[in-house]
């Protein structure tokens, strides 16, 4: 899912990030972004549920251009697939489940019934209803969603500094790949990367600014992760 420019420099290609309960975010250059939420068939991580979103109005080609083979295959990769699994457990958003009761009546005398979808579109209703919702900061929510990634359990994620400078290409093809593994489980690599190896964030930011400007990775974009 990658190409290459004409200098040899890895093109700004679409991402994947992996979240929990099987969901996956696809993101390119295009306007609309992608979440297929993935369930295991006989050993294989495909595709259930897809949502395609944009800012404005989604048409036919945009859904054409969503590879799912491609995804599909990304997916089942080994570093994706080993991420995905872990997290396959965990809580996630029910949008099937949502979805289905598309025309249910939660009003008159089961207006404030105690279920989770009645909870779901009380939170709607404005700031007069009973049980108000508090956005849940950026920063909290990074922290539970990578808190518990480790070295240990994510050996792609590990840095090794080596003893003198300069540093050579070995190591700067190290910190693609580590950011690259990083990126699939945090919307910033750079302060995973930090965090797990015990490195200041500024040390990583400098390495991954060197393999840009070696050509071992792709520039980044304004608004992508980094």
């Amino acid at each position: 899912m990658a190409g290459s420019t004409r200098r040899g420099a890895p093109e700004s290609g679409p991402t994947l990030t992996i979240g929990n309960g099987g969901w996956v975010r696809h993101q390119d250059d295009g306007p609309v972004v992608s979440f297929l939420r993935f369930q295991d068939f006989d050993g294989r991580l495909r595709p259930v549920d897809v949502l395609v979103a944009g800012d404005g109005p989604v048409m036919a080609h945009h859904l054409d251009k969503v590879p799912l083979g491609q995804i599909e295959g990304a997916v089942n990769g080994e570093m994706l697939s080993r991420v995905l699994r872990d997290r396959l457990q965990r809580p996630a958003p029910l949008l099937r489940e949502a979805a289905t009761r598309f025309n249910d009546e939660l009003f008159g005398r089961q207006r404030y019934a105690d279920n989770w979808f009645a909870q779901m579109l009380r939170s709607q209703e404005g700031e007069d209803h009973p049980m108000p919702s508090t956005p849940v900061p950026a920063r909290a929510l990074r922290a539970k969603t990578s808190s518990d990634f480790t070295i240990e359990k994510n050996p792609d994620l590990r840095l090794e500094r080596p003893a003198a400078k300069p540093y050579g290409d070995d190591f700067y093809r190290k910190v693609v790949q580590a950011y690259q593994a990083a990126a699939l489980i945090d919307d910033h690599p750079n302060v995973l990367l930090a965090r797990v190896n015990k490195y200041e964030v500024t040390t990583v930011r400098g390495w991954v600014r060197t393999a840009r400007k070696r050509n071992l990775m792709a520039r980044g974009r304004k608004g992508s992760v980094g």
